[in-house]
């Protein structure tokens, strides 16, 4: 009898200890379902291509769009295209640029990047020298870092700063225009980026 009690007990012990360990392994499971769930609600979905516009050359009185595209993880080829209607002083143009970028982000294009890029673009101006709008062409590279966030609605927010060497070729010197100048300037000149646009 008392070897019986004894097996009884053992018995008794080993389901109490299996019980046990059922629910700490199945609250575990809950707690990693959770986090998991957590964290793809969280985190937005990769991001292959983007159209984007430049709200600052807009406020310039120019047309400016960028299309971006991932090619691979954490690369992407971005197309800029700008264009600027005459008016009063200020000459028409249309400028066009082609840019690399690498991206920290998991997602595509989202995160810290860094790249370069390279552009052209013909214009004309005013000159005081002769009457009549002039002809002019220019060339840039350009490096530019920044950051870009991808919301879960798919709108892409990017800042950055860079700075580029322009390289122009005109004949005259161009009428006082604050604009003009910078248009016919060759040099290092600054970049600023910020652009809004929306993202799948």
């Amino acid at each position: 009898m008392l070897n019986r009690a004894r097996s009884s007990l053992g018995w008794l012990r080993g389901a109490a200890w299996i019980a046990i360990g059922f629910r700490c392994s199945t609250a575990q499971a809950q707690a990693i379902a959770e986090e998991g769930a957590n964290t793809s609600t969280n985190v937005a979905s990769s991001r292959d291509w983007a159209l984007e516009l430049n709200p600052l050359e807009v406020g310039l009185g120019r047309a400016s769009f960028n299309l971006e595209v991932a090619l691979a993880a954490h690369h992407a080829l971005m197309l800029t295209l700008d264009a600027q209607p005459n008016t009063g002083d200020i000459g028409a143009g249309v400028w066009g640029e082609l840019g690399y970028r690498f991206y920290s982000g998991a997602g595509g294009l989202q995160g810290f990047f860094i790249g370069p890029s390279i552009g052209a673009g013909t214009f004309t101006y005013f000159t005081d020298e002769v009457a009549g709008q002039q002809g002019a062409r220019s060339i840039n590279v350009a490096l530019d870092c920044g950051y870009q966030f991808a919301l879960r609605s798919g709108v892409m927010l990017g800042f950055g700063l860079g700075a580029q060497y322009q390289g122009v070729q005109h004949d005259h010197d161009v009428r006082n225009d604050p604009t003009n100048e910078v248009e016919l300037e060759s040099g290092v000149l600054p970049r600023v980026l910020f652009s809004i646009g929306y993202g799948g």
